[in-house]
Parts: C-alpha cells; structure tokens; sequence
C-alpha cells in the first residue's frame, strides 16, 4: 500500500506531506480562474470574495480526515469526481459533508477531481478494508 497516492488527487499529491494540509487553490480551481470569473460575472463572484475558504487535504490528496486512524462511529464513504470532493465549495458546503452530517456517520470523502469509473473502483478496492464503511455512495456526474 506505499503507492496509494496514485489513486487520489494524482496531481496535488506530492504537496501533501501531513494530514493537515490547508491550500486556497487546487490544479482544477486556481486563482486565475477564480480572478477571471470575477471579471466576467463579478454579481455572482461577491459570495466568493466575501467568503473565501481553503481546502483542507489529508496526506493522500483526499479532503477528508486522517486515514491513518479510523473513528468507530458508523462510517460513510463517498467517492467519484470533482464534485464530489467539492471542487470550488467550502467544506460545511459539499454533499458528502451534508450526508453526513444528516445520517449522523464518520465522512470518508475519497472523491478525486477528474475521477472516473476506473478511478473509483481502484479507490474502494485500496481503502475498503481498512475503513471498512457501512455505507458506500458514488455520485457520478454525467
């Protein structure tokens, strides 16, 4: 299990040394694009410019909790792609936190921008026995 990186934020994942890594931009929300938004749709950006957040990615490129200890409360795991791991959204604002939050279960969010089918398959199969999660959901964006 030494190369787990290659199955989560493959192109943010040598940054991350720790499980407390705090960036304000990712290769798939940056700060151009966020400056060049403003200037095409500045009434729509002023949520974003009063409020801004960084994104919080454990060790493994996953916005979510250390992995190296897992919680004994019911576990949730979510995986997919951008939206999942709540590309361009805070993290009180993404639907893997929402849930839950709503069930009342430990979050797993093991979403990876630019994921695909292939991407969560090899994710579940890599962390599945280690979590062991009572509940699985993949939200594929099509």
């Amino acid at each position: 299990m030494t190369d787990l990186l290659k199955y989560s934020t493959a192109s943010s994942r040598d940054v991350f040394d720790n499980d407390n890594n705090k960036v304000d931009w990712i290769p798939m929300d940056t700060e151009t694009l966020f400056k060049q938004n403003c200037q095409r749709n500045p009434d729509k950006m002023k949520y974003w410019i009063d409020n801004p957040f960084t994104y919080k990615i454990n060790k493994y490129g996953f916005r979510t909790s250390s992995l190296d200890t897992i919680s004994d409360k019911a576990k949730l795991m979510t995986v997919g792609c951008s939206f999942t791991f709540g590309i361009g959204m805070p993290e009180h604002g993404i639907w893997p936190k929402l849930l839950a939050d709503k069930l009342n279960m430990e979050l797993y969010n093991l979403g990876t921008p630019g994921g695909g089918a292939d991407s969560v398959h090899r994710i579940i199969k890599l962390w599945f026995d280690q979590i062991r999660p009572d509940l699985i959901v993949w939200f594929l964006q099509g």
